[in-house]
């Protein structure tokens, strides 16, 4: 830690998104912290606290603590129903600014230790630069700075997401795929400046590869898989256990959940007309789907997930239990891409279960689940209107004026714990190689994806 007189001309790094918080020092290589945004609320102990007569009768558990404390009441058996797991952050945006709060003095009482004073008057007396999601409103951003300033520092910068992940590639012109837990962002930056008109979120990010997840190892006798209370045990396991197939082998693997000739062909018609010179000037409507919808998508969406779920328990059956009859092509390609990828043959996981369970991952759900990155139309039904990452980025690269396009073509940054996932770079490079080749013919090679060895803290 830099020495107190070193330190009192520093700045903080803040990063907020859905599925970590990060702080540190700028001119660090990495942030001094990296906590999950999550909090977990125990009734039980709060109501026991206050029947003491503690002063502190607000029980949160923040981030890695409250996951092993929730880990721990499934390990023992013991009831979660006074619970409340609170996530403070929602598609790059605060929700619950107190839960916020309360966890931004303790990153910086307890990780950082700088400040003095309590959560209702902490001085920390330093400038902090604060990531902001891409697309935020004017009122979102002046509340965010009005809840920072009652810490009482000296000033407050707020960046894009994706024009921090640009410059941590040491360029200022470029175009980012930012992911966080539920959302992701391709934003096209010229000169250190992001571009709002061709910026493009959507929602198909890492929590929808563990919804899809969560779906199917119910199917395969993992009950508790859909409750609320096992959402962070569901979350671990994707992270440890899924991977990305690469395109050549897609077919091979993947073409009994996904018919990839006809739905490549079907997101080329697409992509052609979202290319027309009328759509692309007009702003994308960034939750995709219309209000009035959204519920009537979502249960859509959930029928699709358990038939999924079904189709892949259906022919895990249909294949033997020992997979005796799964044709040799088959496990040659299987583990071919297992090698290159250099993951673990067999994935076991140790389920929080009363007294511990090791069970086996399949890989049918390993590497079928983060499908619904790149092929969301037939992962959560043709109702769907989510674009998949690789064409959102091309598309937000061809929002930009035709002397851009090829500076961002090689320049594609990848940022964020989703980009880290086995296979996901060279999937990526590989979609959008077949995407120019298709619509840009004379710039098929002029595609280069970014992808440093620490791009989940690329932003910060």
């Amino acid at each position: 830690m830099p020495k107190k007189a070193e330190r009192a001309q520093g700045v903080i790094v803040l990063d907020i998104a859905s599925d970590f918080i990060k702080a540190g020092w700028a001119g660090e290589d990495a942030p001094r912290c990296s906590i999950p945004a999550v909090l977990v609320k125990d009734g039980g102990q709060e109501r026991k606290r206050k029947e003491r007569n503690d002063e502190a009768t607000t029980s949160y558990l923040v981030g890695r603590e409250a996951l092993e404390y929730l880990r721990g009441l499934h390990m023992r058996g013991e009831s979660t129903e006074k619970l409340e797991i609170i996530y403070p952050v929602h598609k790059g945006r605060i929700v619950d600014w107190n839960a916020m709060m309360y966890l931004v003095e303790r990153i910086f009482s307890k990780k950082l230790k700088i400040g003095s004073g309590s959560q209702t008057s902490y001085t920390i007396g330093y400038t902090v630069l604060v990531t902001d999601t891409p697309g935020s409103s004017e009122e979102y951003r002046l509340k965010l700075v009005k809840a920072l300033f009652k810490f009482k520092m000296p000033g407050i910068c707020l960046v894009s997401r994706g024009t921090m992940a640009i410059f941590d590639s040491g360029k200022s012109t470029g175009i980012s795929l930012v992911t966080a837990g539920d959302v992701a962002h391709a934003v096209p930056v010229y000169k250190g400046f992001a571009l709002p008109h061709a910026t493009i979120s959507t929602d198909v990010a890492g929590d929808y590869i563990t919804k899809v997840l969560k779906i199917c190892l119910s199917d395969f006798g993992i009950k508790e898989a859909v409750d609320s209370m096992w959402e962070p045990i569901m979350k671990d396991i994707k992270d440890q256990s899924c991977f990305v197939v690469g395109r050549r082998r897609q077919e091979a693997l993947l073409n009994d959940f996904v018919p990839f000739q006809k739905a490549n062909q079907q997101r080329k018609e697409e992509l052609e007309t979202l290319l027309e010179p009328e759509r692309l000037e007009k702003k994308i409507d960034e939750k995709i789907q219309k209000d009035e919808k959204i519920d009537a998508l979502i249960t859509y969406e959930d029928n699709s997930l358990k038939k999924l779920g079904r189709s892949i328990r259906e022919i895990y059956k249909k294949r033997g239990e020992e997979k005796k009859s799964l044709s040799e092509e088959y496990l040659d390609e299987l583990e071919a891409e297992k090698k290159r990828l250099q993951i673990e043959t067999k994935m076991l996981y140790n389920l929080p279960r009363k007294g511990g369970e090791i069970v086996p991952i399949d890989d049918m759900c390993r590497f079928v689940c983060p499908e619904v990155l790149f092929a969301p139309k037939y992962i959560l039904g043709h109702h769907s209107e989510q674009l998949g990452l690789q064409d959102m980025v091309f598309r937000s690269i061809k929002m930009c004026d035709p002397f851009l396009q090829k500076i961002l073509k090689q320049n594609i940054v990848l940022a964020g714990h989703v980009t880290e996932m086995a296979g996901f770079t060279m999937r990526v490079t590989e979609e959008l190689q077949h995407l120019c080749a298709s619509f840009d013919a004379e710039d098929a090679d002029a595609i280069n994806v970014v992808s440093h060895l620490r791009r989940k803290d690329a932003v910060w």
